[in-house]
């Protein structure tokens, strides 16, 4: 017999659960529901020559074509991991990595909470790698493709996303890039979560 807690499902006020939904949030605003800009996206992470945004390169929208959200996970343009690990051979890929931080109960409704969300575009430092076409910079060019299509949104879980500021940043010799941050107003469900992991609804 399985012992599930009502009590402790119960004193669950802020278990973090509902941050896996708000990453999906985010991944799925970023790169299905905002075509075509996602499609840009895609082509300054995956496709890395200096021309990657020629719309005469067809052979490059046909290549990101090919790119689902796993693939994308799977090939680690998109990380939830702040370290980034190389094989022997591997070489240094476009990314973009989000971070949850500064989580804290709102003051004026304990179901929300407040919190900062970081999108890092990031890249190889190296000029082939980091300088595209007409002067533009890889990672801010990214940058500038996400905060368009996060500021001032609203996802389900996160609620208004507020863009608040950026920075460029180097995480070491192979990586380095852009910090956009932001602040939300997140609905916790972790009550209803917990609820059902002990076997019982709220």
């Amino acid at each position: 017999m399985i012992y599930r807690s009502r009590e402790l499902a119960k004193d669950f006020d802020m278990s973090f659960m509902s941050m896996e939904n708000d990453r999906e949030d985010v991944v799925r605003r970023l790169f299905v529901e905002s075509r075509p800009y996602s499609d840009i996206l895609k082509k300054l992470l995956v496709i890395d020559q200096p021309d990657c945004l020629d719309d005469s390169k067809h052979q490059y929208q046909t290549i990101v074509d090919d790119y689902s959200v796993a693939r994308l996970k799977s090939e680690g343009f998109i990380r939830f991991s702040p370290k980034m690990l190389f094989r022997e051979f591997d070489n240094v890929k476009s990314y973009i990595y989000v971070s949850f931080d500064d989580v804290a109960p709102s003051e004026s409704n304990p179901e929300f909470n407040n919190m900062t969300m970081s999108v890092y575009c990031l890249c190889d430092p190296d000029p082939k790698y980091w300088e595209l076409d007409d002067y533009a910079i890889r990672p801010w060019k990214m940058a500038g493709y996400v905060n368009g299509i996060l500021n001032k949104s609203r996802m389900s879980g996160i609620g208004q996303v507020q863009f608040i500021g950026a920075s460029e940043l180097a995480f070491d010799e192979n990586v380095a890039g852009v910090a956009l941050n932001y602040l939300c107003v997140h609905w916790t469900d972790d009550q209803q979560k917990v609820s059902e992991v002990a076997g019982h609804k709220s």
